[in-house]
């Protein structure tokens, strides 16, 4: 049997590739390994029982320090281009064939000698476990492939954590390293490596970070302004968990988390407000909220009004703003209006600027702004009642020239007045927030979606923690 391997030679100079060979005679491997009896892999489970079990004085495994470089240049320049990574402490796929030449080539009894040993190999999840013994003076040396980590193997426990902090799905990854041959532990160890540290583990890092920000909120001195709003584990309104987030949107750090079942509130509709009821009782001992920017949740806004009435509750514009464009669009599709579709998104941009460009708490103004743009899109630019009485745009030009002017008393006309002037929206758009928005809160939820797919079923606890 002939191999041939490719290295680095190291000399005073640069280093320089070299090819090496080695060749054996396939009779003479069995004469090493006769009395080897290779364990199956543990997909069961109970790996991580049996490692609980092992000696305490097996002598630790350390990485040589001189190890060649026998990957090829692309892998080393990632190797050398991540300065984060302890590069005595990386790890590499080693495959068994390379390690019975390394074993054979170079593995001699410290006791006498001998060149005579022989092996039994057991394997434990990713960790190989070696027997060494001499054939000639019967002196024994266990060899593990990975360190422990208190009384767990360390590559073991890594996969699981890497897996979960990842936002990666264990049956995937498990599948992959299956198909490529590795030795794996089952989807079995995986959770109990997740009940039993991983979670664990990240809800105290997540309690010592948000007491960290909490404090640190605590030293300021300027107003807190935070936002909420939800997140279902699955669209529609059959999601079985609801997490709400708050975020101080000075800082735009998330402060609080809550996680709520839909069983314990009585259906998936309450969970929203479930969630900022217990966000608040939590950080009130804290920090004081001044004012606080959700949507336009029904039971939010009756919660705060009565619960927390020295909250001032402000919406967030794109909530209201999305409500309106679909009921803009739905008009634009009944018979004889037409002529209001090329004006939807004009519409939703004119009430962005009615509360961005007018000052705060001037609900009148905001009015008198937004409801202008019903004679705007009539071609009646001035005259208008209240203290916006007339466009401030100059001559229209390009594209405002094409579109069609509603003309007065059509359906078009009158559907659309119908809708920018409902006293529910009217009443709203006097609440809405011009300063801060909850667009970070989104952006974060999008980020949860990678950590927690919705079309994937967690438990609490998994979806508490990712």
């Amino acid at each position: 049997m002939f191999r041939c391997y490719k290295s680095t030679q190291t000399s005073s100079g640069k280093p320089v590739m070299v090819t090496v060979s080695t060749q054996t005679v396939d009779e003479n491997l069995p004469s090493c390994a006769a009395e080897a009896s290779e364990s199956e892999l543990i997909s069961d489970g109970d790996s991580e029982c049996d490692i609980l079990d092992d000696d305490p004085e097996d002598l630790d495994y350390v990485m040589s320090d001189d190890s060649d470089q026998s990957m090829d240049e692309a892998a080393s320049a990632t190797a050398t281009d991540n300065p984060q990574m302890d590069q005595d402490r990386r790890i590499y796929f080693i495959f068994w064939p390379c390690l019975v030449q390394l074993l054979v080539s170079w593995c001699s009894c410290p006791s006498c000698g001998s060149r005579r040993v022989a092996w039994t190999r057991q394997e434990l999840g990713t960790m190989l476990k070696l027997s060494l013994r001499c054939v000639d003076c019967g002196h024994c040396n266990p060899w593990n492939s990975q360190p422990y980590f208190g009384r767990v193997a360390a590559g073991n426990i890594l996969l699981s954590a890497g897996i979960l902090f990842a936002g990666a799905t264990p049956t995937k990854v498990l599948r992959v390293l299956m198909h490529m041959g590795t030795a794996v532990f089952s989807l079995r160890t995986f959770f109990r490596h997740q009940q039993k540290v991983l979670h664990g583990a990240v809800m105290q890092l997540w309690r010592e970070r948000q007491m960290w920000m909490l404090s640190a909120l605590q030293t300021e001195d300027h107003e807190i302004v935070c936002g909420g709003d939800g997140r279902a584990d699955s669209p529609g309104h059959c999601a079985k968990y609801g997490t709400y987030t708050m975020m101080e949107l000075r800082k735009k750090a998330v402060i609080d988390i809550q996680t709520v079942q839909s069983n314990e509130v009585g259906g998936s509709y309450h969970m929203e407000g479930e969630g900022l009821a217990r966000s608040l009782q939590r950080i009130k001992n804290f920090v004081a909220v001044d004012t606080l920017i959700t949507d336009r949740h029904v039971s939010i806004k009756k919660y705060l009004r009565e619960k927390h009435p020295d909250i001032e509750h402000l919406f967030d514009i794109w909530h209201v703003a999305k409500g309106l464009k679909k009921k803009l669009q739905a008009a634009a599709q009944l018979k004889g209006c037409n002529a209001l579709k090329g004006w939807v998104a004009s519409i939703v941009n004119h009430l962005y600027w009615s509360v961005v460009s007018s000052p705060p708490h001037d609900r009148e103004l905001v009015l008198d702004k937004f409801q202008s743009v019903v004679y705007h899109i009539q071609n009646q630019h001035q005259g208008f009642p209240g203290r916006f009485t007339r466009c401030l745009h100059g001559p229209l030009q390009g594209q405002e020239l094409q579109k069609a002017w509603l003309q007065p008393c059509t359906k078009a006309a009158m559907e659309m007045e119908r809708i920018v002037c409902n006293p529910r929206l009217l009443k709203d758009i006097c609440q809405l927030s011009s300063s801060y928005q909850t667009s970070t809160i989104e952006a974060f939820h999008s980020l949860l979606n990678h950590f927690a797919p919705k079309m994937i079923s967690f438990s609490f606890n998994g979806m508490e923690c990712r």
